[in-house]
């Protein structure tokens, strides 16, 4: 009979440090800006757009199966992964330009011509690139603020590549659709925003794994549930599971 495996722990993710705390050659410009680069209304609109054109390529028929699903969840979760890849370093650059870019490095293309991570920069003091903990830590908070505006609010790990992230209040599943019922005081998801917010999850799922593949952990498997915490459909958990 196998063992157990051992139980989750909770990490505690101190309070991102202020900018002003920073020394200058420590300042995150993307995650401190009190004007976001690109305003985050925009942002859920042109990825619901891309869900949309998503969906109408994999499923050309008015009746979706599990297969077309599928299909258009791997296509958005690949977005997520090529952003995530590019991203999660260019966080970490001290001096960053209005362009995005720093001492005029560009990504580049493999020969496939599928994009490539920009050269990982020193990281920052804390930030060791070889832990997967101090990676994910980093993720909970430098990169969640860089990207969606807020720390993760949770994270729980079991010490042998095993993490759970907790976010009480995902942005991008505010304005899911919700149904109630006479016997459930909660928001209830119906079938059809169910299978939305399953394809919107797909796109962080794969931010998080872009990411930690930029710092070489190349063989993680992101997952997502729903809380279902009966207060809000924002809740939801991103379960990673680095394998060596």
């Amino acid at each position: 009979m196998s063992a157990l495996p051992p139980p989750l722990s909770i990490i505690p993710l101190e309070p991102l440090e202020s900018n002003y705390n920073r020394p200058l050659d420590r300042q995150i410009p993307l995650t401190t800006l009190s004007t976001p680069y690109v305003s985050r209304d925009l942002f859920e609109l042109l990825l619901s757009s891309i869900i949309t054109q998503v969906v109408s390529q994999t499923s050309p028929t008015t009746t979706e199966t599990t297969q077309s699903s599928e299909a258009s969840a791997a296509l958005i979760e690949a977005m997520g992964y090529s952003v995530g890849l590019r991203v999660a370093p260019l966080l970490l650059l001290p001096d960053m330009n209005d362009n995005g870019r720093s001492n005029g490095e560009e990504g580049s293309e493999n020969e496939m011509g599928n994009p490539q991570a920009l050269p990982a920069p020193p990281p920052l003091p804390g930030i060791d690139p070889g832990n997967s903990l101090s990676i994910v830590k980093y993720l909970c908070k430098d990169f969640w603020v860089g990207v969606f505006g807020k720390q993760i609010d949770k994270l729980q790990t079991n010490h042998r590549g095993v993490f759970v992230l907790k976010d009480y209040s995902f942005s991008l599943l505010k304005r899911i659709p919700t149904t109630t019922s006479p016997t459930s005081p909660s928001p209830l998801l119906s079938d059809s925003s169910r299978i939305l917010a399953i394809r919107i999850l797909a796109y962080p799922c794969g931010l998080i794994r872009g990411a930690l593949s930029s710092f070489g952990f190349k063989n993680s498997v992101v997952s997502c549930d729903f809380l279902n915490d009966g207060r809000n459909v924002e809740s939801t958990s991103f379960n990673i599971r680095i394998q060596s």
